[in-house]
């Protein structure tokens, strides 16, 4: 019998690595995977108790502070649906575990910071570059030529993966502004570093970031920020720019008209277009309303049906109805077979 022959990369139980030594459980691994657990349970419904759970872990370290600002900055710039839930969070654990950091060190708000920032202020074309690079060397070092076409399919994920990560923390920086964790003037510098590498990504990136610092930025540095977006405008003239990112641009400046209300948060008042006033449509209300209704005719003669001929239809539609065949009129001799006629002339004719 053929040996079995073994894959590369390939699964290996737990307590066989473990055996070889290639895991060691010790306690900054059993904190991060308390931590992770905790931070997966989080929801807006849950938040004071995933905070009383974490504060409950007794974190007395600096590398355990530093493991839990990791683990929160990682969440938060999974999905963007996520980075203002986990900014909140945040807020709430500033000031508990400020006070197991000695003073030369940053806390927990500090830590947080510096590693948004630092994946803020790195141009996603480095980021780009260096993901491709480490995609190269394990393909270089694969010696499966399955295994090399599989890293070399996983290319433009892994590529986009980085680029989802990199707006979602763009959203995540200016949730942190929105909290206090990032003064004012940190902002004016992170919008100016836009314009040393502005493309096509970095603008994109720049629309999610104003967006979200808009509201209370633009209540503090108006002025500034009226600069920046005209400056951004002259920028991307010289760079090409999909027209979806255009259009975005576009909503967002008629979004600060608005005063950074949403469309669908606007009263009914202001969403009446201009070029049909109140009055027009109330004259067309009273037309309708003064509009005499048109008889109903019978199918078989063409003519109006009489009130006799709407009783009998009634009875006919409505079988369930109780009511007199006195009381109908199906025709001259008011013969059953002629009820289709109506109070009219009997149509001779006819069978």
């Amino acid at each position: 019998m053929a040996p079995v022959k073994g894959v590369e990369g390939a699964f290996k139980p737990g307590y066989l690595k473990a055996a070889k030594g290639d895991v060691e459980a010790d306690t900054s691994k059993l904190l991060r995977r308390k931590i992770n657990i905790i931070l997966n349970r989080l929801t807006d419904s849950n938040m004071l108790d995933i905070h009383k759970e974490i504060i409950e872990l007794c974190i007395k370290s600096q590398e355990e502070l530093d493991i839990l600002a990791s683990l929160v900055f990682e969440k938060a710039i999974g999905q963007a649906k996520f980075c203002k839930l986990f900014a909140k969070l945040a807020r709430r654990l500033k000031d508990v575990c400020i006070l197991v950091v000695p003073p030369h060190k940053s806390g927990f708000s500090g830590l947080l910071v510096e590693k948004s920032n630092l994946h803020f202020h790195t141009p996603f074309s480095e980021i780009e570059k260096k993901t491709n690079d480490e995609l190269n060397a394990k393909i270089e070092a694969a010696q499966d030529s399955s295994v090399k076409k599989m890293l070399e399919a996983e290319r433009e994920n892994l590529v986009n993966k980085k680029r989802d990560a990199y707006m979602c923390n763009m959203q995540f920086v200016g949730e942190l502004y929105l909290i206090g964790f990032i003064p004012d003037r940190s902002v004016r510098c992170s919008l100016h570093n836009f314009f040393e590498h502005m493309s096509e990504t970095m603008f994109e990136a720049f629309l999610v970031f104003v967006s979200t610092i808009g509201p209370r930025f633009d209540e503090t540095s108006k002025d500034y920020l009226t600069e920046i977006m005209n400056k951004v405008e002259r920028i991307i003239k010289n760079i090409k720019i999909s027209s979806h990112l255009h259009f975005r641009l576009k909503e967002l400046k008629e979004l600060r008209a608005r005063g950074w209300q949403e469309e669908f948060n606007r009263p009914l008042d202001s969403l009446h277009s201009s070029n049909q006033p109140d009055q027009v449509v109330s004259r067309r209300a009273s037309h309708v309303e003064k509009t005499p209704l048109k008889q109903p005719l019978s199918e078989s003669t063409g003519r109006a049906l009489t009130k006799g001929s709407l009783q009998a239809l009634s009875m006919v539609m409505n079988p369930n109805t109780k009511q007199s065949v006195d009381s109908l009129k199906l025709g001259s001799g008011n013969r059953w077979n002629q009820w289709n006629q109506g109070c009219g002339h009997l149509n001779v004719s006819s069978p």
